[in-house]
């Protein structure tokens, strides 16, 4: 299957003044990219790994970086000339649990699936280019228009189901799978502390069911 990890935003919520793309935050020794990497390659064998990004630090083993064509709106990062059945976009500052990544993996539905952790949307998995593309089409007309404040992966996956961010998990939707754990992304610096808060509570409940 193939992966791409989007990885070419222009970070405005991330720190000011911090040099440290959020991309490259380290965990256990490991950068969030290559923590990804090695999650895809180690749960499918047959993994085909892009990262996007313009920049050359974003190079690592086990993928390969894509320039994207055109990068002007959110709605772009799901980069255009990538789009195909079967690929699996990934949000190159998030930290995805094992488990996470295995139920992303395996995600099945129909059209467009998205992977939830109730508040962020982790992975966009494409099951029909045609419908993909009509609909981040749909997202950039309405933001143009006015129709939409933003054009990111909510608006697609409002256009996609009708659900917004705060009835995303009502009921059941095969093109909605909860990720209910510690993965999380990384916004800004109070994401980080907030991330190791919830780490250190998952550990703690591990610990006492143990």
């Amino acid at each position: 299957m193939k992966y791409v990890i989007m990885a070419d935003g222009n970070m405005k919520r991330w720190a000011p003044g911090n040099e440290n793309p959020k991309h490259l935050i380290r965990v256990n020794g490991e950068s969030l990219l290559e923590r990804i990497i090695r999650q895809l390659h180690e749960k499918d064998e047959e993994a085909e790994v892009i990262i996007t990004s313009h920049d050359e630090a974003y190079e690592f083993e086990g993928a390969t970086r894509h320039v994207p064509m055109e990068n002007i709106i959110e709605i772009d990062r799901f980069t255009w000339e990538l789009i195909a059945p079967g690929v699996t976009f990934l949000y190159g500052d998030t930290f995805y649990t094992d488990g996470a990544m295995e139920k992303i993996i395996n995600m099945e539905g129909e059209d467009i699936c998205f992977a939830l952790t109730g508040n962020e949307i982790v992975a966009v998995k494409v099951f029909s280019e045609d419908k993909m593309r009509e609909n981040i089409q749909e997202v950039r007309r309405r933001f143009l228009s006015g129709e939409m404040k933003d054009c990111r992966g909510w608006q697609l996956l409002e256009v996609t189901t009708g659900r917004t961010k705060e009835t995303c998990l009502e009921g059941e939707d095969e093109r909605i799978l909860p990720v209910l754990d510690v993965t999380k992304g990384f916004n800004t610096l109070r994401d980080c502390e907030e991330f190791t808060e919830a780490t250190a509570l998952e550990l703690s409940r591990e610990n006492l069911r143990g």
